[in-house]
């Protein structure tokens, strides 16, 4: 059970990150580009407004990386839930689904948590190392070690939260289904009336 969120929850991790990253880019770009081409007056334009014909070439340039982030978070995504759906069917667990998707659930505020506590860490790192005559060379590290600690925190969480779900989501005994264990002491009284 445990196995099942540790790895699921890093794939749903960075699915949603990229997600969010591909939203980011895709609000900017289209802030930057609405405002340039809205005001672009310039006489090379040859007019003015949303016709420009390389505003609608560098909009179209920029939906290649957008489509291509979709569609990794989209792998990424699928990947961790049918993960933690199959190893949590081969343990066996009832509703493996249902445990999956509460799972999702309850990670949200912890996994929103980490991750930005661990990107606020890198940049703010990499803001005290960086130099004006560094070009930028330490900066990947920085970042590759903030998603390295993001992926483990996402393991560790998501195998305890799986196997908290797992136990919270089993099925209820019956009282009737129970049979009470006697002791010979037990067997040996009468029921009292």
């Amino acid at each position: 059970m445990r196995i099942a969120g540790a790895l699921a929850l890093p794939f749903l991790t960075i699915g949603i990150d990229v997600i969010l990253g591909v939203l980011v880019f895709v609000g900017f770009w289209l802030v930057v580009v609405l405002l340039f081409s809205v005001f672009d007056d310039s006489p090379s334009s040859g007019q003015a407004g949303l016709g420009d014909l390389g505003t609608l070439t560098f909009v179209g340039v920029a939906a290649v990386p957008v489509i291509i982030g979709v569609a990794a978070a989209v792998v990424l995504g699928t990947t961790g839930f049918l993960l933690s759906w199959v190893l949590l069917r081969r343990a066996r667990v009832r509703r493996p689904a249902a445990v999956t998707w509460a799972g999702i659930g309850v990670c949200f505020i912890p996994q929103l948590v980490v991750v930005s506590m661990a990107y606020s860490l890198s940049n703010t790192v990499m803001a005290t190392l960086v130099s004006p005559g560094n070009d930028g060379d330490v900066k990947w590290g920085i970042y590759a070690a903030a998603a390295a600690l993001t992926a483990l925190v996402s393991a560790v969480i998501g195998a305890l939260v799986w196997w908290w779900m797992a136990h919270a989501l089993r099925g209820r005994s019956l009282a009737s289904d129970v049979q009470p264990r006697l002791t010979p002491d037990a067997e040996a009284t009468p029921p009292r009336a």
